[in-house]
């Protein structure tokens, strides 16, 4: 199926809130979508709607002025992070880094810069590879220069994507691979850098047997995402 231009300007600005104009900032457009794909999975100390009922128990005030103004910071340091990693990835993708440490460096910038975003928890590797790997599967969709031929590229992982490399049967793209391992993972409680090196490995190696057909990991991920998307949606 061809889409027509109108649907595909359509699409494009529904989807990213982009009009014709999109080129003069591609890349911010797209960090700015990877991480709403996976903000919702970061361990954040406050939800926005418990945010001052959470206050009130920490701080221990009841005067709702105070509650306000801290509340206030709270959601200032909240786009702070968002604002300054989203920098840093794009920086970092315009200048051709290795994937893996742009992936580490937001981790340990996360965490070293704006741990008390995440209360006892932390900013994870599997947050960290979402966010830029998605940000590099959005510009190799619009094909941009600097992502189209680049060769370390690694495959964005997520409930779909780990469903896909350990199915052998549902999935027409499954990897049928490390179905003990992948069982009980979350994808976004990965946080050591050889557990994520595993995976992405084992799971390309398998694409290049099984798939030959396929030039790239993105296309076999983009692929395999949508068949998977599918099959949950006719659960």
């Amino acid at each position: 199926m061809i889409l027509s231009e109108k649907m595909q300007t359509f699409l494009t600005y529904s989807y990213f809130g982009m009009t014709d104009n999109y080129k003069n900032d591609l890349y911010t457009v797209c960090i700015e979508r990877a991480y709403l794909d996976m903000a919702r999975n970061i361990p954040y100390k406050y939800s926005v709607s418990k945010l001052e009922k959470g206050l009130k128990t920490e701080v221990k005030k009841t005067d709702d002025d105070i509650i306000k103004e801290v509340a206030q910071q709270f959601i200032e340091l909240k786009d702070c992070f968002r604002k300054s990693l989203s920098s840093y990835i794009k920086d970092q993708i315009r200048l051709g880094d290795c994937v893996r440490d742009v992936i580490e460096n937001v981790k340990r910038k996360a965490n070293d810069e704006y741990n008390e975003l995440f209360g006892n928890e932390s900013f994870y590797l599997g947050l960290s590879q979402k966010w830029v790997n998605m940000s590099y599967k959005y510009l190799w969709l619009f094909d941009d220069d600097k992502v189209r031929n680049k060769s370390d590229l690694d495959i964005p992982l997520d409930s779909y994507i780990l469903t896909a490399i350990m199915d052998d049967c549902e999935n027409r793209f499954g990897l049928g691979i490390m179905k003990d391992e992948l069982k009980d993972l979350k994808w976004s409680k990965i946080d050591k850098i050889d557990d994520y090196n595993q995976i992405q490995k084992k799971a390309k190696d398998k694409i290049i047997q099984k798939f030959a057909n396929f030039e790239t990991v993105l296309e076999w991920e983009n692929a395999a995402w949508i068949e998977q998307a599918i099959i949950e949606s006719n659960k």
